[in-house]
């Protein structure tokens, strides 16, 4: 609703839209986009994404203004692929897609304004099976995402 605070909800959206508004990735994502963790039985590759922490801080402007709350946000973005040229793919694709891309997501997160967005880190991890025994390869970054709101001023 417009007027009211928001939290984490519309950057983990945002963040979804913008790698689906990328356009096809190569090779393309069978297995989709997902929070935290995937099914088992998805197709390689795939993404998933987590966020690592989000605290809020807090403006307490003036009565007049009402204020801001900025969200700073970390998120683990990985791509798990059957194989290492695909996982190095996809992620030198997400890399370039949240550097310093702050106005592409801010079209996409409603009720706040991004203000940062960039890699601030690998999370490596090695190769390893699943468990249906297939062979696959972890590759992904942290992303630092900081937005900022408005924080309306109470009602009559």
């Amino acid at each position: 609703m417009a007027g009211e605070l928001t939290g984490t909800g519309p950057i983990k959206r945002g963040v979804v839209r913008l790698i689906r508004s990328n356009g096809p990735f190569e090779p393309p994502l069978r297995g989709g986009i997902h929070e935290r963790l995937a099914s088992k039985r998805e197709k390689y590759p795939f993404i998933v994404y987590s966020p690592v922490s989000a605290p809020f801080v807090r403006d307490n402007g003036t009565a007049v203004d009402g204020g801001t709350r900025e969200i700073r946000m970390l998120m683990d973005i990985s791509v798990l692929a059957s194989n290492q040229v695909d996982a190095d793919n996809i992620d030198s694709t997400l890399d370039r897609l949240f550097s310093d891309q702050e106005e592409a997501l801010g079209a996409l997160v409603d009720g706040q304004t991004v203000i940062l967005c960039h890699r601030v880190g690998d999370t490596p991890a090695g190769p390893d099976r699943d468990e249906e025994g297939r062979y696959y390869v972890q590759k992904g970054g942290t992303y630092e995402i900081w937005t900022v709101q408005p924080i309306p001023l109470p009602g009559p």
